[in-house]
């Protein structure tokens, strides 16, 4: 399993695709956020670690329903280091638990080597000079976590050898559609950001945790003047839309939750975030 490969963790992807069930979140959430502001980047620094660590943290105040009176929760947002990775495996594995295309195409692994893959991936990312990683935090506790690849790098993660020819059919029929489809609309383009990691705790879907993740990042890519990219779940394509995303196509991938015969589909939108100036 490559870092840069394709829908291998679809709805909390720390691949190519960010998606999460997003259910009943409440937008227009008064909290104190104060979005962290990047500064120019130091040349050939030795890790994304290095590189995110001059972002502040930012902990934050948010509703956790739309019931009234509403219940309220703290949560810090900083940046993702090494000491993240196990507590990030966990809360990803719990996240993805009932996804249907997580589960076609991991079904070949054991928990075993999902965990080595992830362990693996995650150390990777950590070593990308160009990757940006927040983490949430409640208490102490990690309870989410949103990678974004700046345009120093974007556009390696789709060229890199893929272990799709190895595996399934269906896992090589997912990433086949992705590709074409991406590469239709990037036409090769690829001095863009790309949003590649999103997972949050499901006992927390109700805050505007998710949302303010992924705002960290894109207030990085709006003082770079880059487009945004991500590909998302149905559940999630509002949410980015409100974030300011455009749906350019939408591309319908095949699941299968026992054998490849008894294959349904599901959607996943790729989306474009405009340069704001």
């Amino acid at each position: 399993m490559s870092f840069f490969d394709a829908a291998d963790l679809p709805r909390v992807s720390i691949f190519r695709d960010s998606s999460r069930r997003y259910q009943g979140l409440s937008y227009n959430c008064d909290h104190n956020l104060q979005t962290p502001v990047s500064r120019a980047l130091p040349p050939r620094r030795d890790s994304a670690i290095a590189t995110s660590l001059h972002l502040a943290t930012t902990t934050v105040t948010s509703p956790l329903s739309t019931r009234k009176p509403t219940p309220t929760m703290t949560f810090t947002l900083s940046p993702f280091v090494e000491a993240d990775i196990p507590p990030a495996i966990a809360a990803h594995a719990t996240a993805t638990a009932d996804e249907s295309l997580q589960r076609t195409t991991s079904a070949h692994l054991s928990d075993s080597e999902k965990n080595d893959y992830r362990l693996q991936e995650w150390t990777l990312a950590l070593q990308n000079p160009f990757a940006r990683i927040v983490k949430a935090t409640e208490r102490g506790t990690l309870i989410g976590a949103a990678g974004f690849l700046t345009h120093k790098v974007c556009g390696l993660q789709w060229t890199a050898p893929s272990r799709k020819e190895e595996t399934g059919s269906i896992e090589k029929e997912i990433d086949d559609r992705l590709a074409q489809s991406r590469d239709e609309l990037l036409q090769g383009d690829y001095d863009i950001w790309h949003i590649y990691l999103v997972f949050l705790a499901p006992s927390h879907e109700h805050a505007s945790v998710w949302r303010d993740m992924i705002s960290w990042g894109l207030s990085q890519a709006d003082e770079a003047g880059k487009r945004v990219y991500v590909q998302a779940s149905s559940a999630d394509k509002a949410t980015y839309e409100e974030l300011g995303f455009q749906v350019k196509k939408a591309v319908r991938l095949p699941v299968d939750t026992a054998r490849r015969e008894s294959a349904g589909e599901c959607v996943r939108y790729l989306m474009l975030r405009p340069t704001k100036v």
